[in-house]
Formats: C-alpha cells, structure tokens, sequence
C-alpha cells in the first residue's frame, strides 16, 4: 500500500511543475497580413493584453474597443480607408484591442459591432499611436 502512496506523490510532484509552465506560457498573437498591412487583433485576458503589449512597438496604430461603461468588446468589424476612400484593410477583431502596421499617413477608420458604426480619422506615423473608439 505504501509503495502505491509513494508513486502517486512522486507522480504528482512530477505532473504539478509541467502544470505550472503551460499556464506561464505567453499567450499565443498571432500576426495577420492582408493587403501587406499587418496587423495583430486580441487582448483578451491579461495573458493576451501582455503579448500584444511586447509586439506593439511593431505597430504605428492601436485601436482599443470598449463600451462607455469601460467593458472591452472584441468581435469588432474593422475597415481602414486611405483617405481616398480606398479600402486598405478590412478584418474582424478578436479581442478588444486591433494593432495595425499602416504606411505614414492619414486614414478613415471605421468601426462597427452589431448595427452600430463608428467613424473616425486617425493619424499613422512612426510611433505608436492609440485610438479608442466606444459604443454606448
């Protein structure tokens, strides 16, 4: 009986640690292009937002999604028009914060959750630059 006690804490002491590493892991971004704009969508959980957060330095326009209320949104259409109305980059969010390397410039960005539409200008340059667009 002893020996099955021994090999069920020896068992255990070797599964706990392996347990622990898959939950330190980083969370798994993964870099989309469309078009030759790349981009990153995500931050759900802080796993996610800690990834993205390591990458944004790639990346010259963040848009962050979110009701007035603060609760973040994902799931968010995103369109980006140069300002010639040319559509540059249309993807789906799947969290609430969208990074997106655009060359320098201006752009029509539009943002829209269910039937609702946001419209707003915003500006690519060298440094990252942060948008937040919110719903009420």
């Amino acid at each position: 009986m002893w020996r099955i006690l021994l090999l069920l804490a020896v068992a255990t002491a070797f599964a706990a640690p392996n347990v622990a590493m898959a939950q330190l892991e980083p969370a798994m971004i993964t870099e989309e292009v469309q078009g030759g704009i790349r981009f990153l969508s995500g931050g759900i959980g802080l796993e996610e937002r800690a990834a993205m957060d390591a990458k944004a330095k790639e990346f010259n326009l963040k848009l962050v999604f979110s009701m007035t209320s603060r609760e973040y949104l994902s799931d968010v259409q995103v369109q980006i028009q140069d300002p010639g109305g040319k559509v540059v980059l249309s993807a789906r969010s799947k969290g609430p914060w969208f990074l997106v390397r655009l060359p320098e410039g201006e752009y029509i960005v539009q943002a829209s959750v269910g039937d609702q539409k946001k419209t707003l200008k915003a500006s690519a340059g060298k440094a990252l630059q942060t948008v937040h667009v919110q719903w009420k």
